[in-house]
């Protein structure tokens, strides 16, 4: 089963939004990509960092 995933990030200071489409990864390793891109940019923006979302939709 493959899955698509959306990940968003709002910032405090400039209102941008990041958004990820990870499509066609395996649903056993989508958390393991999710994790590393959040942890990525929490690093890197974690003081301005509002809120971040992500959706997992399964593909057949």
């Amino acid at each position: 089963m493959k899955a698509r995933t959306r990940i968003k990030f709002e910032l405090d200071d400039c209102k941008k939004i990041f958004k990820f489409n990870l499509i066609g990864i395996s649903y056993k390793h989508i958390d393991s990509q999710i994790e590393k891109i959040i942890e990525t940019k929490r690093q890197k923006y974690e003081d301005r960092l509002r809120y971040l979302t992500w959706d997992v939709y399964f593909l057949d």
